[in-house]
């Protein structure tokens, strides 16, 4: 019977409370815009967005650290074997291995500064298309972008610039690179790495 009555209160008492919202809304505005916003916090946290919320924290956080702030940045970082080799193993172990398998491929074009139309072929077929060997979680923007290059490099001069590439997937591969490394950053082996990294530099300096 409880059970019955329940839903026909809860109406009583939105329409109390809207009528009376109605009367004072000018007076009340603010503090029924506050109360709203408790009232999604507490639903969300109740409907597992604890999970969300604990995400959107290590996002701000994250953002807000000055490890690798660029491309040039990782870049740099790994120059270094030792730690190349660490972040690829802890990368396997992540099932994320396309990116930095995806960003190796991009620093050797890097080198000869122009990509052929075979290279990009190689390069859709290994990391965009989809099931593809190493596909990369990329936006649908990219790939739209990535084969209007392709399609340029058919129809002129059958290969593209690199910074063109560059420009296509970038950023996204490197966010994804960041995302990675800086949990990497958060284990007893990259830790223990630095350790051994900074003795090394103290004693051949």
């Amino acid at each position: 019977m409880l059970l019955l009555l329940f839903p026909i209160v809860i109406c009583i008492l939105v329409a109390v409370g809207t009528a009376s919202l109605d009367v004072q809304q000018k007076e009340y505005q603010n503090v029924g815009g506050i109360f709203n916003t408790i009232l999604c916090f507490v639903f969300l946290t109740m409907n597992g967005g604890g999970v969300v919320l604990i995400e959107i924290y290590k996002r701000i956080r994250y953002a807000k650290s000055q490890k690798t702030n660029s491309a040039d940045d990782l870049e740099n970082i790994l120059k270094n074997e030792d730690l190349f080799n660490l972040f690829r193993e802890y990368s396997e172990k992540e099932f994320s291995l396309e990116n930095i398998e995806f960003y190796s491929v991009m620093l050797k074009l890097k080198v000869q500064k122009v990509v052929s139309e075979k290279e990009l072929d190689e390069i859709d077929d290994t990391f965009i298309k989809n099931y593809s060997k190493y596909e990369v979680n990329l936006p649908s923007s990219c790939k739209r972008e990535f084969y209007k290059l392709k399609e340029q490099a058919q129809e002129k001069t059958h290969q593209v610039e690199y910074s063109a590439l560059w420009q296509v997937f970038g950023n996204d591969l490197v966010l994804n690179m960041m995302d990675t490394f800086r949990r990497l950053q958060e284990t007893s082996n990259y830790s223990q790495w630095e350790s051994v990294s900074k003795y090394q530099k103290h004693i051949h300096p």
